[in-house]
């Protein structure tokens, strides 16, 4: 991860080929604020999942709803999160809505808010 002067921490989190989950983002004391996609994905709906341990993962809800965003699968994207649902987590993963067809790396931005 690199970190820069406005307290802004960029990093990548990548999900394996044939898998639904990304490698673990340690949000440290930050909060995720933004995802980058890759130029391709296999599924169109990306969702997250939070952890306070760094192994146990809960999907995450914003009240009732499972939180999700609808992505392009043809095209990066910078998309901005619902900082509400992310705060309260240290650990959180990428959950795409079904299995990967290749290795796919997501930029990420912490921010200290």
């Amino acid at each position: 991860m690199a970190q820069n002067p406005l307290n802004k921490i960029a990093g990548t989190a990548t999900i394996a080929n044939g898998a639904v989950d990304s490698s673990v983002i340690d949000c440290l004391e930050q909060t995720l604020s933004g995802i980058v996609t890759p130029a391709a994905l296999t599924n169109g709906t990306m969702r997250f999942k939070g952890s306070v341990d760094g192994s146990t993962f809960y999907d995450l809800y914003n009240g009732d709803t499972q939180y999700s965003i609808a992505v392009a699968t043809n095209a990066s994207r910078a998309i901005s999160l619902n900082l509400a649902v992310m705060k309260p987590w240290r650990y959180i993963e990428i959950s795409m809505s079904g299995n990967e067809g290749a290795a796919r790396s997501f930029g990420y931005t912490l921010t200290g808010v």
